[in-house]
């Protein structure tokens, strides 16, 4: 586990993080931040998978929705957010 407000280091990187039930706990600049922690943390060819609750429309500058649970990292971002 690590504290999603910071970016994670030694972590990484993962092909899959699942994140269920998590953002509706923090404001829209916190999950921002939350969410550009757990993309660092992914490789450029990873999934993102979040609960049905966990509205990921904010990301659209650096996330791909593959389906309405699965996203990954726009190509090259990964490591740039």
């Amino acid at each position: 586990t690590w504290n999603l407000m910071v970016r994670p280091k030694g972590f990484g990187p993962f092909d899959i993080i699942f994140l269920r039930n998590m953002l509706i706990y923090f404001n829209a600049a916190e999950k921002d931040t939350i969410i550009r922690n757990i993309v660092s943390a992914l490789r450029p060819d990873g999934y993102l998978i979040v609960g049905h609750s966990e509205a990921l429309n904010f990301a659209q500058s650096y996330l791909n929705k593959i389906r309405p649970t699965v996203y990954q990292p726009l190509e090259n971002l990964s490591r740039a957010v």
